[in-house]
């Protein structure tokens, strides 16, 4: 009989090492690659407003009128409002002024803040105190 060559075929046996354990199919540790979107690019970040705030008078006696300035603050993306809070009841809110006056009746130390809002809608803030001494007599306002 004639020697004939057969063509190996896949084998219905499993594959076994050299210990004889039949080796655990373990799934590709590097996933098919995926194409990413574009990265996008990271906003400007900007600063926040900078505050720069002065008033006419610093003390005095009661009725004493003031006037908070706000003209030297500045914000990168324009500023869209102030807030001039005088710290006795008294704000006044939203101007596109740089100036606020107002006249402290009552006797007492008083914190005058601005709140200076940038065009993005981001604030600072900035205050001062104000100290108001009793008139001798009272004066009313």
């Amino acid at each position: 009989m004639p020697w004939a060559y057969a063509t190996p075929g896949a084998s219905a046996l499993p594959a076994t090492s050299q210990a004889g354990t039949v080796p655990a199919i373990v799934p590709s540790a590097h996933p098919t690659p995926k194409h990413a979107p574009a990265p996008t690019p990271a906003p400007v970040s900007y600063p926040p407003p900078t505050v720069h705030l002065t008033v006419s008078t610093y003390s005095g006696l009661a009725p004493l009128p003031v006037t908070a300035d706000a003209t030297g603050s500045n914000a990168a993306r324009g500023i869209a409002s102030y807030v001039f809070d005088f710290g006795d009841g008294t704000v006044i809110r939203p101007l596109g002024s740089t100036t606020a006056s107002h006249t402290y009746c009552q006797a007492g130390r008083y914190r005058l803040q601005v709140i200076v809002t940038d065009n993005a809608g981001v604030s600072s803030i900035g205050f001062v105190f104000v100290d108001v001494t009793p008139r001798v007599p009272p004066v009313s306002c």
